[in-house]
């Protein structure tokens, strides 16, 4: 009862698919599902943007600050180096100013240096490179107080040269010592802040965020926004920043007081010696959006051709798997359902003319031989079984009444479908009672019945294997056509990626660059399934011409064909001559360039490949080979080789979409052969394939 069940289930499934409804029906649910999934990751992804980003700001400002500290680090290291050299120490106890420009002009050599100069330790400027006037104090600069106080190295603020430009800069300043570690001078080289953009012209800066520089004083030493910086300027936000440090935060949200809403991410990171900050600033209601919005579209264009592969499954599925599989089903149903109706009648007739227990009954044969009494006439008779058992009918029967009841038992068993009758019978004491008796049909007559059922069986299906056979033809034109209309979607994919690549190319990040390149690479994929669903629709319809090819010189054209497409390939190739077989010539080519494809894929990470095509024989009978020692694959996987839509991946190993051995399965199947594959991971595969002849 429950096969039954299960199979009626199966039935309406498949009566369902068949509708032509049914497959827009089943599209529309994938659509649905795909749009599902779409909803889920772009949101997702516009949730989780906007902490990414600021992540990677706070991760920016610290990469930044620790460029421009190692900078700062080597110039202090440059300047101590020359301040402890013994001539510099002497040419500046004697103010010697021709030896220490000399001297200057080494370090500015070294370091490219705006300007370096030296003062003594009350601040007067003596000597200095490239040469300018000299002999007046410049105890009034920041960086000469803050030397003096500590004498300890010191980077200062921003400030002024009083030159003809007046350029901005930072000084870099270290105390010179005698022999006794008394202080005797001050040794300080100047750099304009061009320095800082020129450190970061090798990182790629965010153009949706502002980078700014400022010192310990809070004045601006780079914008990004504004790289010719002609004064001094204040950051307005620093107050802002110095309390957060204080309060060990390395990133804050800054609101417009006006409207109370988000306006700006400060992430910031301080040098350690300076006291300067590198700040990331980004606009949360601008620029921010406009990241979350942009990988979107990549990811919907790789989802729609995700829908397109898995509708052309469904399809392929419908057309192939489910009425491939239904033909043999029908007629196994047809001919089980018609066997159990005729054991059924069968039955019926048995027990409706012998299986009745109440009265006593008794059953003949077509020559009137008794073949079976029931209990309940022994009982009322008083003869036994043994005594009546083939025995004629006509010795129970009274001599008063034995011609009309044999007439009537004559007028029964010409009618197949005769009744019961009720016959007199003597008894063993010469009583006289009446019982059930009927005619029992022989077994030769129940073949005759049950040969006239199997012709009725037979037409019937004949009947619907023609019908069957009509629908699969309309599925075959129907999934070609389909195929065809697939490819129009997948060209628009490709022109919308060619119009995204050539809009503004330097604006796309590496990322944005490898989601383009993927989608080029899903789209070529889809072509060629959508081009091998043709072709199997195709050998669906062709006919078979089988003649005697020469395998041999076939497979030598293709390996040909190969080298000259990769040229720069080593392949050892040995091929195995006079290989003759028959079968259809353009069917067999397309199987072998399918399996040295494979083996041509599957030994690219090999420094010498080796490839070689022959013979075996399996169960006696010629089997063709090819064999590679490529990556191999695990025969774990190996009933998923031949399967639709399923081909192993030349860089895993393991099976993944593809039609490529569907096909080569399909044409081998058609010659009447087989197929099947022996490998090992790292190893290398052989594929075998027979040909009936």
């Amino acid at each position: 009862m429950t096969f039954e069940k299960v199979n009626n289930n199966s039935s309406s499934f498949r009566n369902w698919l068949v509708k032509p409804k049914s497959i827009k029906i089943s599209i529309l649910g994938v659509f649905v599902f795909i749009a599902s999934i779409s909803i889920y990751i772009v949101g997702k992804q516009y949730i989780n943007t906007g902490a990414n980003l600021l992540s990677a700001d706070k991760a920016s400002a610290a990469l930044i600050a620790r460029t421009i500290q190692d900078h700062n680090n080597k110039i202090l290291e440059s300047l101590t180096f020359y301040a402890q050299k013994q001539s510099f120490i002497d040419a500046v106890k004697k103010k010697d100013v021709a030896e220490t420009r000399s001297q200057l002009a080494l370090l500015e050599k070294d370091r490219n240096f705006n300007m370096a100069l030296i003062s003594d330790k009350r601040g007067m400027l003596w000597s200095n490179f490239p040469v300018s006037p000299v002999g007046y104090s410049i105890s009034y600069r920041d960086w000469y107080k803050e030397v003096t106080v500590k004498w300890k190295p010191h980077i200062s603020g921003i400030f002024q040269i009083m030159t003809a430009d007046n350029p901005l800069a930072v000084s870099f300043s270290v105390p010179v010592f005698d022999e006794k570690a008394d202080p005797i001078g001050i040794l300080a080289v100047y750099e304009k802040l061009g320095f800082i953009a020129d450190l970061l012209k090798p990182a790629s800066l965010n153009q949706n965020t502002t980078i700014y520089v400022i010192d310990q004083t809070g004045n601006i030493l780079f914008d990004s926004k504004s790289l010719l910086q002609k004064q001094v300027t204040g950051y307005s936000l620093f107050p802002v920043i110095k309390k957060a440090l204080t309060e060990n935060k390395k990133q804050i949200e800054i609101k417009n007081q006006e409207t109370n809403q988000d306006a700006n991410y400060l992430s910031f990171a301080e040098l350690e010696t300076t006291g300067w900050l590198v700040i990331v600033q980004r606009d949360i209601q601008g620029n921010l959006s406009l990241q979350k919005t942009g990988n979107p579209v990549t990811i919907i264009i790789i989802l729609a051709l995700l829908f397109i592969i898995l509708s052309l499954s469904l399809i392929y599925f419908r057309n192939t798997i489910v009425f491939k599989n239904s033909h043999e089903q029908m007629l196994s149903e047809i001919k089980l359902l018609e066997s159990k109706n005729i054991e059924r009648e069968v039955q019926y007739n048995m027990e409706s003319r012998v299986s009745h227990t109440n009265p006593p009954l008794i059953a003949w044969d077509h020559s009137l031989t008794v073949v079976r009494v029931g209990r309940a006439f022994e009982e009322t008779t008083g003869w036994s079984r043994e005594e009546v058992l083939g025995k004629k009918i006509d010795l129970f029967l009274p001599e008063n009444s034995k011609k009309e009841t044999l007439d009537r038992i004559s007028i029964a068993a010409k009618n197949e479908n005769s009744a019961i009758l009720k016959v007199p019978i003597l008894h063993a004491d010469g009583k006289i009672s009446t019982v059930h008796g009927h005619y029992i049909m022989t077994r030769q007559q129940a073949k005759q019945d049950i040969s006239i059922y199997d012709g009725k069986l037979e037409r019937r299906i004949l009947e619907r294997t023609g019908n069957l056979e009509a629908v699969n033809r309309q599925l075959e034109a129907f999934s070609y056509s389909i195929s065809h209309a697939l490819l129009t979607p997948l060209q628009n994919i490709e022109k919308l990626c060619d119009t995204l690549k050539e809009k503004d190319p330097e604006k796309m990040d590496d990322a944005e660059k490898n989601y383009l390149e993927q989608i080029y690479k899903e789209t070529t994929r889809m072509g060629q399934l959508i081009s091998d669903m043709r072709k199997l629709s195709h050998l669906n319809r062709s006919e078979t011409s089988r003649q005697s090819v020469d395998v041999s010189k076939i497979v030598r054209e293709i390996m040909d064909d190969f080298k000259q497409k990769y040229p720069e390939r080593e392949v050892a190739i040995t091929i195995e001559k006079d290989v003759v077989i028959g079968c259809d010539e353009l069917l067999l080519k397309i199987v072998l360039e399918s399996l040295i494809d494979n083996a041509w894929k599957f030994t690219a990470s090999k420094d010498r490949a080796v490839i070689k095509f022959g013979t075996t024989l399996k169960d006696l009978k010629p089997a063709l080979f090819i064999r590679d020692n490529g990556i191999g694959f695990d025969l774990a996987q190996a009933h998923k080789l031949f399967s639709t839509f399923n081909r192993v991946d030349p860089c895993t190993g393991l099976p993944i979409a593809g039609l490529g051995l569907a096909k080569v399965q399909r044409i081998v199947d058609r010659h009447g052969g087989e197929i099947w594959a022996e490998s090992k991971p790292g190893k290398g595969t052989t594929f075998y394939f027979t040909l009936s002849p």
